[in-house]
């Protein structure tokens, strides 16, 4: 009986080492191979959409961790995930799936919206980095990693356990604004002229090298000129990598976890 399990397993661990699926990353510009989703993955998925907070801040950690998981080559960045997560649903769950629209419910074949991703590719407009300067106070920005991503929503998520209710969707919406700004951040520099260092002295707070707390105390310190252009900058990136779950204008393939209910 335990010499059957064991091979039972061992066969399943093969078939998901070698069932692998190429999907096109849009900030490689090329295809990553990912592992299939399994049940455990489902599992995960699951469990987090019940998330009571209001905030997705459990279902996208647990979304980046299982994308981690089964990516074999290649760490892909969070602009990257609606195209990541439409493309293994299709392969995973089902190429169809019903969208909600006006009252009415359309019916969609994902292969028809991932046929268009190269082309689209070559007609987003994402600027992977970006340098604002105000004043002495220089900040320069990326699109950020999941791992980074994951370190900041946990963060922020211990947080919000510390400090609000689950009801407090303001309080929290608001926390979690912040958090989204710091995740984007590379670094930030503040140039002072010192004479007994003969000129100018830049002094660099490196944002994956700091603990999260300090980085969240510089953003919140951040005069608002700076902010603006931070906020606008997200705000494209986010603009673009929409495009990849566009079906047409006003409707979108939703990338939560109904993305991979199986009906």
């Amino acid at each position: 009986m335990k010499s059957g399990l064991k091979t039972v397993l061992a066969e399943l661990k093969k078939v998901d080492e070698t069932n692998i699926t190429s999907v096109f990353v849009p900030s490689k510009a090329d295809y990553v191979n990912y592992k299939p989703l399994t049940m455990q993955h489902q599992k995960t998925i699951i469990k987090t959409a019940l998330d009571p907070s209001a905030t997705n801040i459990d279902f996208n950690i647990g979304i980046n961790n299982i994308l981690t998981s089964i990516a074999t080559d290649y760490e892909i960045l969070v602009s990257d995930k609606p195209a990541v997560l439409i493309a293994l649903r299709a392969t995973n769950v089902d190429k169809n799936i019903n969208v909600e629209h006006e009252d009415k419910t359309i019916s969609v074949n994902l292969n028809s919206i991932l046929s268009k991703y190269n082309t689209l590719h070559e007609e987003t407009k994402i600027h992977y980095t970006k340098k604002i300067t105000h004043n002495d106070i220089t900040v320069k920005l990326r699109v950020p990693t999941l791992s980074v991503d994951t370190r900041f929503m946990k963060e922020c998520k211990r947080y919000i356990k510390k400090t609000t209710t689950p009801e407090d969707i303001s309080g929290n919406i608001g926390e979690m604004y912040v958090y989204e700004v710091a995740k984007f951040i590379d670094c930030v520099q503040h140039t002072t002229f010192s004479e007994s260092q003969s000129g100018k002295v830049v002094n660099t707070v490196l944002f994956d090298q700091s603990d999260v707390k300090d980085c969240i105390n510089i953003v919140e310190l951040l005069p608002m000129k700076i902010n603006k252009q931070i906020s606008s900058y997200i705000t494209s990136i986010r603009a673009e990598e929409n495009k990849y779950a566009s079906v047409k204008p006003g409707v979108d393939i939703p990338t939560d976890a109904t993305l991979f209910a199986i009906d």
